[in-house]
């Protein structure tokens, strides 16, 4: 029997088994005293249900125990993700966006990863798909130009590409040489206009295969397009541990 003027035992042991739910090491504690709580009033239905709970939680990897387990701080990081995104594809400077992540990412360690990449242009902002596709729009007449000419080529050669990079003499439906410059620079115009920034960027890499001049003018372009391909997958990571952190822990 309980002694007068004590809780019952299963209360007792109800109340801390809620605070050891969230620290694996005081669960360990408290599973030593389930034996001498079997031989006092507890209920053993209760105590087997409480048993059970706690061997799950001495059973649970590392990585699963120290999961955030507070609702307020994981609907914090998603909100927190969700104005980062939208300020990254403003593409205007974020910086001011990532002060409450940095914060989460002490305590929440993957975070970090994605949020080292994304402060790389924090300050300067990403640009946009819109602004790479005119960006490469204006490069285009350029980097065909510097494609068609050789080292050796002669007067009348580099007078003509000179010609056709002002007023854009080139095709645009890609229906030409696949190995060459103006096919390949109309094929990144073609995906970027469908949006598909990978695809235009593996395309522009293409280019040094052909024509290191023509890789050359491209680089910059090239290095703005695939910075924000790095930022895309650093939101798409961060927007996916964000949702885990709302879904229930399977034990």
């Amino acid at each position: 029997a309980v002694p007068a003027g004590t809780a019952p035992v299963d209360t007792v042991l109800a109340e801390r088994l809620q605070k050891s739910e969230q620290n694996k090491a005081a669960a360990a504690s408290l599973a030593a005293h389930i034996p001498a709580l079997k031989k006092a009033s507890a209920p053993a239905a209760v105590l087997a249900t409480m048993e059970t709970r706690l061997k799950k939680l001495e059973d649970r990897p590392a990585a699963a125990a120290a999961k955030p387990v507070n609702g307020v701080a994981a609907s914090v990081t998603v909100l927190s993700v969700a104005q980062l995104r939208d300020a990254v594809q403003s593409g205007e400077a974020y910086a001011d966006s990532m002060v409450s992540l940095r914060a989460i990412a002490e305590t929440d360690l993957a975070l970090k990863a994605p949020l080292l990449i994304l402060e790389k242009q924090a300050k300067s902002g990403i640009p946009t798909l819109a602004a790479l596709s005119d960006g490469f729009s204006r490069l285009a007449g350029k980097i065909v130009a510097v494609g068609g000419t050789s080292t050796d080529s002669g007067w009348l050669d580099r007078a003509v590409s000179r010609i056709s990079s002002l007023v854009s003499l080139r095709r645009i439906d890609g229906g030409g040489d696949p190995n060459s410059v103006e096919t390949i620079v109309a094929h990144i115009e073609t995906r970027l206009g469908k949006g598909d920034l990978i695809a235009a960027v593996k395309s522009a890499d293409d280019l040094k295969k052909v024509s290191g001049q023509a890789h050359e003018i491209a680089k910059p372009w090239l290095s703005r397009a695939k910075g924000r391909l790095n930022a895309e997958r650093a939101l798409a990571s961060l927007h996916v541990h964000a949702a885990s952190l709302l879904a229930p822990t399977k034990e």
